[in-house]
């Protein structure tokens, strides 16, 4: 069988201060896409758009819930109205046809503040042996360099608060289109195209993000929670296009990459 060629508009980190606009990006899209009709035919219009994270700048640290949880939800819903004005401008308006997964931004700061507390002095020594042995991946600890201690979550369903913000931005995006998502951490977002023979495999490597954690990781449950479906689509000669947001090597000198694991 003979499918038809493909294009993908690959962006990423769309965040950008409060002064700035949303639509000076349309815009310039709009002028590459005269460049690329004009300069080399070629080139197809987009079949889809990846978005692959940091869709927002974020919220700050020491906020109240409440404004904290406004500023994230002005921003998703700048951002809203940009991917809709691209989907309508380069995809006749299909919104499954933009594939959206999260970035350390769109991680809420706020709600990991609030999930912890520092530990006491006491307990140092004990929470030292076993953070090192997990080689700084405890999943209960982390460490401050600002204030050079350990913290601990200890509120673990305000932890998870993390990305409520988010999923109720991407359901909103999508409502009508896909089935409402409830869980971004452990589940991994297949998104298929079989006309292309095309399927994206959508995963969050923020999973243990938090305002003392800039590693990204795709959690284990993620990885494999839908490996023979996928692995069932591979033999049978499907695209698979993986799409997450952080780089797999970085620097030795910043974090902000994913887990060597």
């Amino acid at each position: 069988m003979i499918y038809p060629a493909f294009s993908i508009l690959h962006i990423s980190d769309l965040h950008k201060d409060a002064d700035a606009s949303y639509d000076q990006l349309l815009a310039s899209l709009e002028d590459d896409r005269v460049i690329w009709r004009n300069g080399n035919p070629t080139i197809l219009e987009p079949s889809f758009i990846v978005v692959s994270g940091d869709l927002i700048q974020g919220c700050e640290l020491n906020m109240t819930k409440k404004a904290a949880t406004e500023m994230l939800d002005r921003q998703y819903a700048e951002v809203e109205a940009f991917l809709a004005a691209l989907a309508n401008r380069f995809l006749n308006g299909d919104r499954n046809r933009i594939i959206i997964v999260p970035g350390n931004h769109d991680v809420s700061r706020n709600a990991s503040q609030r999930s912890m507390t520092y530990v006491d002095e006491k307990e140092r020594d004990a929470v030292y042996k076993t953070f090192v042995s997990s080689r700084g991946k405890s999943c209960l600890y982390r460490w401050s360099w600002k204030d050079f201690s350990f913290c601990k979550i200890v509120k673990d369903d305000i932890y998870k608060e993390r990305f409520d913000a988010y999923l109720s931005f991407y359901n909103r995006f999508y409502h009508g289109v896909r089935e409402e998502l409830k869980d971004c951490v452990d589940n991994v977002g297949i998104v298929e195209f079989p006309e292309f023979n095309i399927t994206f495999a959508c995963y969050n490597s923020c999973a243990d993000l938090d305002h003392l954690n800039e590693t990204g990781k795709i959690s284990n449950v993620a990885l494999y929670c839908k490996r023979e479906e996928l692995q069932d689509l591979y033999d049978n000669h499907r695209i698979i296009i993986g799409v997450w947001h952080h780089h797999i090597y970085g620097s030795p000198y910043f974090p902000n990459f994913m887990d060597r694991d």
